[in-house]
């Protein structure tokens, strides 16, 4: 046999423990893998996390309990949810003063949604000491980590010269447009208003009804009247009487006093091709009137002289159980939070 047969032969069971031993090394390095992804996971899956549980069921005094040693402990994220929990109440009583100084805390630490928020706290002088300046500060220092929110807030300020620093509508375009590109319902209106009013970049004429739809379709019942004016007036869009009084029916049920008005008024004189309806135009004014709408106030009046006192008060009676939405917090937690 020849020799380089015979070593061929020979390293045959060398060949196949090495084959064993590279699959060995494998599954060890894939079990190392998986248990440290567990030990992650376990880390994660800890009493910051047990508190922002506690917190989605209510269980708000014990998520302060929770997070007030995580917070004490240097905990970024627990230092801004214990912060903005003491800000609205949440487990306690209100205190501004110990909720700016937790948020400043976080924010120290470099966390964007606590440097959006003690911009807020200083705009507003909850806490601490007001300062424009400051807040300004505090907004460009999280929308530059692509805050939204904060990128927001930034055109804002500089949209109307607040602070020291003097009016840039060009800046504060391109700040609204940093923060409609991130989502942020507030900046994709803002932008769309700045569209609709020849300021930024536009493809078309018509770019502000993109960016107002993506605020309409969030909840943004400003955006929403926006859309119902452009549909009614064919602004951008063709004229649809339907569709405009569809958004106006949204923004109205969000509360906005002047599209309460207006879904009176469409059932009032069977407009936007609404039929008539006193009971519903009266319904509307009235709720419009509550939110200081003058035309509703005069609509109103007028309904109440085609209703009997019956009439008018089971739709009262209806009034009473509509609530304004509660909006949003300003210094809320980041939805990523949520379970």
């Amino acid at each position: 046999m020849p020799w380089a047969t015979v070593v061929a032969v020979l390293c045959q069971p060398c060949r196949a423990k090495h084959r064993r031993s590279q699959v060995w090394q494998s599954v060890v390095a894939l079990v190392a893998v998986l248990l440290f992804h567990a030990s992650t996971a376990m880390v994660r899956a800890g009493p910051f996390e047990d508190a922002v549980v506690a917190r989605s069921r209510g269980e708000l005094e014990q998520a302060v309990i929770l997070l007030r040693p995580l917070a004490e402990h240097g905990s970024a994220d627990a230092q801004l949810l214990l912060g903005t929990m003491l800000l609205y109440a949440e487990g306690g009583k209100q205190d501004d003063e110990e909720a700016a100084n937790w948020v400043r805390r976080a924010a120290d630490q470099g966390l964007s949604d606590a440097q959006s928020c003690l911009g807020f706290l200083h705009s507003e002088g909850r806490g601490v000491a007001r300062d424009d300046d400051v807040a300004l500060k505090m907004y460009l220092a999280a929308a530059e980590k692509g805050n939204a929110p904060a990128a927001y807030h930034v055109g804002s300020f500089l949209e109307w010269g607040i602070g020291s620093s003097a009016p840039d509508r060009e800046q504060a375009v391109a700040w609204y447009r940093r923060s409609a590109e991130l989502g942020y319902a507030e900046g994709q209106l803002a932008y769309g208003n700045a569209l609709s009013l020849g300021s930024g970049k536009s493809s078309n004429g018509a770019d502000f009804i993109k960016w107002y739809l993506l605020a309409a379709n969030q909840g943004n019942g400003v955006a929403q009247w926006e859309l119902g004016l452009a549909y009614a007036n064919g602004s951008g869009v063709p004229v649809d009487f339907a569709v405009a009084l569809s958004w106006y029916l949204k923004a109205a049920d969000n509360g906005l006093a002047a599209a309460q008005w207006a879904v009176g008024a469409a059932y009032a004189d069977g407009l936007l091709g609404a039929e008539r309806d006193t009971a519903k135009a009266y319904y509307w004014y009235a709720l419009g009137a509550k939110g200081g709408d003058r035309d509703a106030e005069a609509g109103l009046r007028k309904m109440q002289r085609k209703l009997t006192s019956a009439q008018i008060s089971e739709i009262e009676s209806l009034i009473s159980k509509w609530h304004y939405p509660k909006p949003p917090h300003t210094c809320p937690p980041p939805s990523n939070w949520w379970p």
